[in-house]
């Protein structure tokens, strides 16, 4: 079988999926259209027209990857048969907040162009961007604010230190990517408060008295991940050329030349960044 489109699609999204055969069919036509679908995803309806084979699909474990195979009979009688690829998004829940913002930043939509049949950029190809740029912070002490309540001092409002940014992967995400303790190091339950990420703070539902408090979290750098996507994008339209002809002149390299100064402006805002040098002319 011949792998002809290679497609992304949410678990709980419900999508359709086409195989154009116009260029296999020559002046034939399709008469008739069946699907082969492995068990994990869902064939919600299937249809034809003359020159292209259409599936609708729902469901999907994310991260897993379905082969279904097109067979098609045509007018004249040739029975042939075409492969596509569904590859269903694994995208975490505490992320979409952060990838909402990166497609702002990138000004990216879902299908913007494709390369080797693969669209872009999916929430999971956003959410790989962003992983590259990913920080890990472990048992960062909370700050404990006071606040008077008639004429006592409780602590409810626990802030995020100073050194975290502002971009953190949101605790829907669940204790593998945050997570609260107490001063030994025990779990503290997430309905025991309320957090707002943007706002970098903690609210407890009791007083707290002042006790310490830990945080873990994964915090992402938005401006290097969207600086990444605008030299993607200035990779798409390298190729791309100026051209002139009567009453019309394009200057196609000037879509290269703006992504570029893009991803120069995030870089730039990006700040500062480490790296080890090693001397190998010594031992």
């Amino acid at each position: 079988m011949s792998i002809v489109a290679t497609y992304t699609k949410p678990s709980g999204a419900v999508l359709d999926f086409s195989i154009d055969w116009s260029t296999y069919l020559g002046s034939d036509t399709i008469s008739s259209s069946s699907w082969s679908v492995p068990g994990g995803i869902t064939t919600v309806s299937n249809s034809n027209t003359t020159t292209a084979a259409t599936i609708y699909l729902s469901g999907g474990t994310a991260g897993q990857t379905y082969k279904l195979t097109n067979t098609i009979v045509t007018a004249g009688g040739r029975t042939d048969s075409r492969d596509i690829v569904i590859i269903v998004e694994s995208t975490r829940v505490g992320m979409t907040t952060l990838i909402e913002e990166l497609r702002s930043m990138a000004n990216v939509g879902t299908a913007d162009y494709s390369v080797a049949g693969f669209g872009y950029w999916t929430d999971d190809q956003l959410q790989r961007e962003l992983d590259k740029t990913q920080q890990a912070w472990r048992t960062q002490m909370l700050n404990a604010l006071p606040t008077q309540v008639s004429g006592s001092v409780i602590y409810q409002d626990y802030r995020f230190p100073d050194w975290l940014g502002p971009w953190i992967e949101d605790p829907t995400g669940g204790t593998a990517v945050w997570r609260v303790m107490d001063g030994t190091g025990n779990t503290i339950g997430s309905a025991n408060y309320s957090v707002n990420v943007q706002a970098r703070r903690i609210i407890f539902n009791s007083n707290q008295l002042g006790s310490v408090t830990y945080l873990d979290c994964y915090e992402y750098d938005l401006n290097k991940a969207a600086a990444s996507i605008w030299r993607w994008k200035a990779a798409n339209v390298a190729g791309r050329v100026d051209w002139a002809s009567d009453n019309h002149n394009i200057k196609a390299s000037q879509a290269r030349q703006a992504a570029l100064e893009m991803a120069r402006y995030y870089s730039g805002l990006a700040g500062v960044q480490t790296s080890y040098l090693v001397r190998t002319d010594e031992n």
